[in-house]
């Protein structure tokens, strides 16, 4: 009976406490009644738990064990993280303290990467980091759309720049479809140079700099009800 007794308090030991927060994202704003999952990679099987008014919650954690973390609420969307209890030591660490973040639907989202030759819309290597990030967003989050935009500067005439931003897109889109995501998912928009972020707009002017500002691609999560 003492035997049994001490293995299971050495089990009880090997856990972990994962307290965690979830925020909006780029704020400090605690995000209550998020569903968050927590899936064991591992052992089949997850855990589901609501964050209260401040956006906190709370999980009991094996070591050895690989976890997924995803929040799921009515208005936002959120990447899935992993939690690997191997990286941390047991016997300096009690609690693992943890913050993700959700954002909410409709926000625009710079991709940094998704860059495109002078007059060519073809998807650049350089280009494949970020897209393969929307993909997996969308395979975990197979209730939204997504919206991809592309901007030009304000050099070249309205029409051409209008045209051009728009093969951009669609050649974004293209890349996804290809990848697996759903066609209707997909929305292909061509800005041109009609939302430009700085003052630089027809006979100002201005920088290289100040111009690449304006030469972007967005996308924009469309939850559906």
């Amino acid at each position: 009976m003492v035997t049994a007794f001490k293995k299971l308090l050495n089990m009880a030991i090997l856990n972990f406490i994962l307290k965690g927060n979830v925020v909006e994202c780029n704020t400090e704003k605690g995000l209550q009644d998020v569903d968050v999952i927590l899936r064991n990679t591992i052992d089949p099987g997850q855990k589901n738990t609501l964050s209260d008014a401040n956006g906190d919650f709370i999980f009991h954690l094996k070591q050895a064990s690989t976890f997924k973390l995803k929040g799921n609420k009515d208005g936002y969307f959120s990447n899935e993280v992993n939690i690997n209890t191997n990286e941390y030591d047991r016997n300096q660490s009690l609690f693992i303290d943890f913050e993700m973040c959700a954002n909410p639907c409709g926000t625009a989202i710079k991709l940094d990467n998704i860059i495109f030759n002078l007059d060519k819309w073809d998807i650049l290597p350089a280009a494949e980091t970020d897209l393969n990030y929307i993909v997996k967003l969308m395979q975990e989050n197979p209730g939204i759309k997504v919206e991809m935009s592309s901007h030009t500067d304000s050099r070249g005439s309205h029409e051409y720049n209008q045209e051009l931003s728009q093969k951009r897109a669609q050649s974004t889109v293209d890349y996804l479809t290809n990848k697996g995501i759903v066609r209707n998912r997909l929305i292909a928009r061509g800005a041109g140079e009609t939302e430009l972020l700085n003052h630089c707009a027809d006979g100002v002017s201005c920088t290289e700099a100040q111009h690449t500002i304006n030469r972007r691609t967005e996308f924009k999560i469309i939850c559906l009800e």
